[in-house]
């Protein structure tokens, strides 16, 4: 596995946004669009799934608002460790995964909870 640098991850974005002009005649902007709430989406396309591509994150994204932001997102995912960008081949497509569950075992909180209090 290949770790996939910042210049690669920006190649991409460049790629899925010509690919999406947003040359249109209507412009409907989403109302609460944050990067939190992108955060979120991308957390709950990750669920269940080893990993997803990175252009599968911008399915369905025809505004480059939306693209944008969900690129912000994935990059502050990254930065907090939740997400992990790779390529499982040299010039194969850009893959992301959870690093982690965000909701712990209790088991290891228990066993967390003995060692800070030394028993």
């Amino acid at each position: 596995m290949e770790n996939v640098s910042l210049f690669d991850l920006v190649d991409a974005l460049k790629a899925i946004v010509e690919r999406n002009p947003g040359k249109t005649l209507i412009e409907i902007v989403p109302d609460n669009l944050t990067v939190r709430e992108r955060m979120n989406v991308i957390l709950e396309t990750l669920e269940g799934k080893d990993s997803v591509s990175f252009a599968a994150l911008f399915d369905g994204s025809c505004h480059r608002l939306v693209i944008i932001v969900t690129f912000l997102a994935l990059l502050e995912l990254i930065r907090l460790r939740v997400a992990h960008v790779f390529q499982s081949e040299t010039f194969g497509p850009i893959l992301v995964s959870r690093t982690f569950s965000l909701v712990p075992d209790p088991a290891e909180l228990d066993d967390l909870d003995v060692e800070w209090r030394g028993t």
